[in-house]
């Protein structure tokens, strides 16, 4: 198959492609909620609405799951295959700079990251002991790990591909420079988590400069790297620790986690995650301070 650069008009086609493909993403959902207001469920639906937490809703773990992440599985699919046939380029090198998937790069991501999650728990416990609860749930905890793997997975991974793939990308090709639209669409990220229940509880001062922040902090690792391999260790690590090990009242997505955070302290999360930002920057300064030219060329790989 001849290889066709990304252009400017198959570009702005595919996002209009992916934009297209929020409807069918969606209306599964939309369909239960149909259903739930045909029903009567008056008070689950206005318990929703008031909180954007899926969790208000009577559904099973495995259908919040399904309603939550679905969306993500789907575009991750019509995002690879507009790659593939609309511009006619290898899936590797939306998502690497270099000729094959970089699986130590991931796995320094996500082992950095989940060392630093734990650090960051084991602070807040020694002051708050109180506030965490062991909450071992044999079963239900294994099939919370299953679901993680059929759902996180594609969520993380098409957030990543996504974000700092196709997006920064294009951008570059529009604009010839990756810093502006690595800023741009980092804050895009930051800003499309706004509808979260916590922004509503905790407020925008509080909780944005943390989505922000991890925006800019994942487009940089993918500068520096040439690839996303390690951001997306470092995303599946963060969305798996607040899923599986960790997980706190009013948050996104409540789940059978083997500790629950009662008292989650949203100026101590910020503080954890720029502390933890330095950190991983320094444990991994091997791989995210050498061959910045050879690395770079990756968004320009078109």
């Amino acid at each position: 198959m001849k290889q066709k650069t990304l252009t400017k008009l198959t570009y702005l086609g595919g996002l209009l492609l992916l934009a297209a493909a929020l409807i069918p993403a969606n209306l599964p959902f939309l369909f239960y909620l149909k259903k739930l207001a045909a029903a009567g469920e008056r008070a689950a639906l206005a318990s929703f609405s008031g909180s954007r937490n899926i969790s208000a809703l009577p559904l099973s773990l495995g259908g919040r799951f399904f309603y939550t992440f679905f969306p993500f599985l789907l575009l991750l699919a019509v995002l690879l295959i507009i790659w593939r046939t609309l511009h006619r380029k290898k899936t590797g090198q939306l998502i690497t700079g270099t000729k094959g998937f970089r699986w130590s790069l991931m796995g320094r991501g996500l082992a950095s990251w989940t060392i630093l999650s734990a650090l960051a728990d084991l602070i807040q416990f020694l002051f708050h002991r109180e506030s965490y609860r062991f909450t071992p749930q044999g079963a239900p905890w294994f099939g919370l790990l299953l679901l993680g793997v059929l759902f996180i997975v594609p969520q993380v991974a098409f957030e990543e591909i996504f974000f700092r793939g196709y997006l920064i990308k294009g951008g570059t090709l529009l604009t010839g420079k990756p810093v502006y639209p690595l800023v741009f669409f980092s804050l895009l990220f930051g800003l499309l988590h706004s509808s979260n229940p916590e922004v509503s509880q905790y407020g925008y001062l509080l909780m944005m400069p943390q989505y922000i922040g991890m925006g800019l902090f994942l487009s940089f690792l993918c500068w520096k790297t040439g690839g996303l391999e390690m951001a997306l260790g470092v995303h599946l690590a963060n969305n798996g620790w607040g899923l599986l090990i960790v997980n706190s009242g009013g948050t996104a997505f409540d789940t059978p986690a083997l500790f629950h955070l009662s008292d989650w302290d949203p100026r101590f999360s910020l503080a954890a995650l720029t502390g933890g930002m330095v950190l991983f920057l320094i444990m991994n300064r091997s791989s995210l301070f050498s061959r910045d030219e050879e690395n770079q060329s990756y968004y320009f790989n078109y």
